[in-house]
């Protein structure tokens, strides 16, 4: 009764490979949660997740090959996490369909997401590096940032991303960075965070 679980399915400190399965219908937090795990997950769905699809928490690992469907809140959540996302699709994502926190590095290719709140999202200390993606019906495309006091400002970088129709193509703070075809950008945005989390675009998270 004292340890209680956020997510549909756990795997803490276990090495894990996922491959052809589908996760659907999550009612949790999250519908899987990898902590201080090495991972693989591949040829797999998840589709109608109440909230976070995938999250990763001090983990490292690989995404490749799956599917991503109607996610609640985010895609694929890494906090303090090395995480590849490779040749994946993303459809109808009500946050983020990645988003990089903690001193997180994300590497991401060959991705098709359609239908998302923000897209790229780095905060507090993360990077997120994309490559080859293609990015159509979303909110905002790119989102750096600070969140939490004890970090700090967030980067991205974006080679090969083509995209179509759009409200904001970034918000980004100063201290922040995006650097877009080996092009630094200076289109800055104050305090991100107050558009963010329901207020203006994406989701309340749901504890």
């Amino acid at each position: 009764k004292e340890w209680q679980l956020p997510s549909a399915v756990t795997f803490y400190e276990s090495p894990v490979n996922i491959a052809h399965c589908k996760f659907m219908n999550s009612l949790s937090e999250d519908a899987i949660n990898v902590f201080q795990s090495a991972f693989i997950f591949e040829n797999s769905i998840i589709s109608n997740s109440f909230s976070d699809a995938f999250d990763s928490d001090f983990s490292s690992g690989v995404i490749k090959n799956c599917r991503f469907m109607n996610s609640g809140n985010d895609g694929v959540d890494a906090s303090g996490s090395d995480v590849q996302v490779k040749n994946c699709e993303f459809i109808n994502t009500e946050d983020k369909a990645l988003s990089a926190g903690e001193k997180s590095t994300v590497l991401a290719e060959n991705l098709t997401i359609k239908f998302c709140s923000q897209v790229f999202t780095a905060k507090d200390l993360s990077t997120i590096e994309v490559k080859n993606t293609t990015v159509e019906e979303a909110e905002v495309v790119y989102l750096a940032f600070q969140k939490k006091a004890i970090y700090g400002p967030g980067k991205i970088i974006s080679q090969g991303v083509a995209t179509k129709n759009f409200k904001e193509f970034a918000l980004i703070e100063k201290e922040s960075s995006l650097i877009i075809e080996g092009k630094k950008q200076h289109n800055y945005t104050d305090n991100v965070k107050k558009y963010l989390y329901g207020k203006e675009y994406g989701k309340r998270t749901v504890k």
